[in-house]
């Protein structure tokens, strides 16, 4: 099954820090790392929103055909923001789809072990 974690929140909530920061070192990756390999799969990450980065779908496609995805978004409710685009682009691609919101720095640790547990699961 692909799998797709979206990390949720405002602007400075904390979604690179617990991507980055937390998520990259359970994956042993590095900081900068962008692909990684769990339980055989293939995944890749983006920490940077689409609303920060300026992609569109269309630039990060070429990224589905990963088993294991993770992204970064503005919630729904902030002028801009890309996150139903997302969603229904990886659902599109028979992604199963899960958010992750974060709302404070503080919690990173916390989320990057949710969505760890996320991709690591069946």
């Amino acid at each position: 099954m692909k799998k797709a974690v979206i990390v949720v929140g405002k602007h400075h909530a904390g979604k690179s820090l617990t991507i980055r920061g937390h998520l990259n070192p359970l994956l042993k990756i590095g900081y900068d790392a962008h692909k990684f390999t769990l339980n055989g799969k293939m995944g890749w990450i983006k920490s940077q929103t689409l609303e920060e980065s300026g992609l569109d779908i269309a630039s990060i496609r070429k990224h589905f055909d990963f088993d294991l995805l993770v992204f970064a978004a503005r919630p729904e409710s902030e002028s801009g923001s890309k996150l139903n685009l997302l969603r229904n682009a990886l659902q599109t691609e028979s992604f199963n789809v899960v958010l992750v919101n974060i709302q404070d720095k503080s919690e990173a640790p916390d989320k990057a072990r949710e969505i760890f547990n996320l991709l690591n699961s069946n």
